[in-house]
């Protein structure tokens, strides 16, 4: 056997499993059964922001609920439990609505009043909260009360402002950026035009030098060289100031022979 398969099977095997199992094959044996909804994976809480969003008003209870429970195309309950849940809702507001005299009218406080009667309908049919939830509504439970009456009215989630913040803070350091980008093109841009002026002014100094050297005649005499005077033309001097010195070879520096007739020259 495989290490995955033997890995799985004490996991099916653990007691939490089991007994989550356990659990779950109960609750879908008992009369109300599974949850089944059209949602798919987003939330009911997010249906019913885009409904609002796209209705442009305040919705109800009973109309998300229709929205996450009836197929696409078909208008179909996706079970059994929904259609009732659904008929018995309609069947109680109609009943409550004609007990009081009362419908939708444009008049704000009728609608109000409504709104905490069709809440209410929806809250006795569905059979109120369990952990915190209701039936076909998810977290809205929190949001629908009686005493607020039936309208879900849209309040960010301490989540969504997280995200919206986030979302704007990356958005300024985006602009930051592309402004530190922008300075640092046009000081490149500056300094590139910089270097072409100064490579010019090089290269017209350069020609004008060239220019100047090859006008220069070759036969030009060769400047004498500024310093110390050297040495065989102080003894030169001081043979001219002193005439009756014996001459002295320049080259061996005796006395008595030049220095063409030096012997040590050959």
């Amino acid at each position: 056997m495989k290490a995955s398969h033997r890995l799985s099977e004490m996991f099916m095997n653990a007691p939490e499993f089991c007994n989550k199992c356990a659990t779950a094959q109960r609750n879908r044996a008992s009369e109300k059964g599974g949850t089944l909804h059209t949602g798919g994976s987003i939330t009911v809480h997010e249906h019913a922001i885009r409904m609002a969003q796209a209705l442009g008003r305040a919705i109800h209870v009973d109309e998300v609920f229709a929205q996450t429970h009836v197929r696409k195309g078909t208008n179909e309950f996706v079970d059994e439990r929904s259609r009732k849940t659904h008929e018995e809702f309609s069947t109680r507001l109609s009943q409550v609505r004609s007990e009081h005299g009362s419908a939708p009218t444009p008049d704000n406080t009728s609608n109000e009043d409504d709104d905490i009667r069709r809440t209410q309908c929806c809250v006795d049919v569905i059979g109120g909260k369990k952990k915190g939830r209701v039936y076909g509504a998810g977290q809205l439970a929190t949001n629908y009360t009686t005493s607020k009456g039936g309208t879900f009215k849209h309040q960010p989630s301490s989540s969504t402002t997280t995200v919206d913040e986030a979302i704007e803070c990356l958005t300024q350091l985006l602009q930051q950026c592309d402004q530190e980008n922008r300075d640092l093109r046009e000081k490149y841009s500056d300094l590139r035009n910089e270097f072409t002026n100064f490579k010019s002014l090089f290269m017209r100094v350069l020609l004008d030098a060239s220019d100047i050297h090859s006008t220069v005649p070759l036969t030009q005499p060769r400047p004498k060289a500024f310093g110390r005077p050297s040495t065989n033309r102080i003894h030169n001097e001081m043979d001219k100031s002193n005439p009756d010195k014996p001459k002295k070879c320049s080259y061996c520096h005796n006395e008595g022979h030049h220095r063409e007739n030096c012997p040590f020259r050959h």
